[in-house]
């Protein structure tokens, strides 16, 4: 599997979800991410969505985010509009991402599903969530250096104590 620098980090946790979305298919297939807000869950997910092995996989895909508010009209008309017009397959994957409660997510199709809650991600799969982890020192300060400095630049060498404390100091 290619490296993909936008997940920092995170290509164990990428290639675990890409395996669970190309395995064994069954009548209702989830694969939950779980983890706490601001971990990269949703950041997993659009690169996994996004990436060529899942693209080649699925005939169609969807983007639904759902969050706080939900409105059934509204998550129905979003997942339309990310389907072609003159598609029609039984080989779909819908992303959802960001779900907040059980109605929500009993009036959608799904496949792979972000989440704060544990119940959330329980109630919508008997399978294991993947569950989230923070970023190493060594990956937050690559995040942070690259969004600072570009991956391009390099940084002043006085910066880099200072950018890992206040990266522990987030922990």
């Amino acid at each position: 599997m290619m490296k993909d620098d936008s997940v920092y980090g995170l290509y164990d946790d990428l290639e675990i979800i890409i395996n669970r979305l190309k395995g064994r298919v069954r009548d209702l297939d989830v694969v939950t991410i779980l983890g706490m807000g601001g971990i990269g869950k949703t950041t997993l997910a659009k690169t996994a969505y996004d990436h060529l092995t899942i693209r080649y996989h699925f005939d169609i895909l969807a983007w639904v985010t759902i969050s706080q508010e939900f409105r059934r009209r509204s998550v129905l008309l979003e997942a339309l509009h990310c389907i072609p017009k003159s598609t029609i397959s039984f080989n779909t994957k819908v992303v959802v991402d960001d779900i907040w409660s059980r109605d929500g997510w009993d009036s959608i199709s799904r496949i792979l599903l972000t989440t704060r809650g544990t119940e959330v991600a329980m109630y919508a799969s008997t399978c294991s969530p993947h569950d989230m982890s923070i970023l190493s020192l060594e990956n937050g300060w690559k995040l942070l250096h690259d969004k600072v400095f570009g991956t391009e630049l390099d940084h002043p060498p006085e910066l880099e104590e200072i950018g890992k404390n206040h990266i522990i100091i987030l922990y």
